[in-house]
């Protein structure tokens, strides 16, 4: 049974966020369903670490067929604006290319105070769908 410091000292360290949405310059989510913690940076597109830990980044990444022709759409993880190698991409040459098609990825990532994550080497903005979204959640605080 947990005593109620226990309880308010757990619920103070939940860190976790959800934005969907993604626009350009820089390349971010602007609507945030879930920022608890407010960690997230709508402005910058980044995840800024100020609980050093075991953290889970998702990422969802639905192109627009914008045209005719066969439309590209990326985007890799990163940590402090570098990327991890972790890449969902949608390879413009494939046969399933018919209208929205969506991609995903995800890592479990150990940061340090002061990291930042965000997708990095994106295509552009306008490639997504609106409901494409990029999550976190602190697992483990060290």
């Amino acid at each position: 049974m947990h005593n109620t410091s226990d309880i308010y000292v757990s619920d103070k360290a939940a860190i976790a966020f959800t934005a969907s949405g993604p626009v350009d310059s820089p390349f971010r989510f602007d609507n945030v369903l879930t920022n608890i913690g407010a960690r997230y940076d709508q402005s910058s597109g980044r995840f800024i670490c100020t609980v050093p830990g075991l953290y889970y980044f998702t990422f969802h990444l639905v192109k627009k067929r914008t045209s005719p022709a066969v439309d590209l759409c990326g985007c890799s993880l990163g940590i402090n604006s570098i990327s991890v190698g972790i890449r969902a991409f949608i390879d413009p040459y494939a046969e399933a290319d018919r209208g929205s098609y969506g991609v995903s990825n995800g890592a479990y990532l150990q940061l340090l105070f002061g990291d930042t994550v965000q997708l990095v080497d994106c295509s552009s903005s306008g490639t997504f769908e609106s409901w494409s979204s990029f999550s976190g959640v602190l697992i483990k605080a060290d």
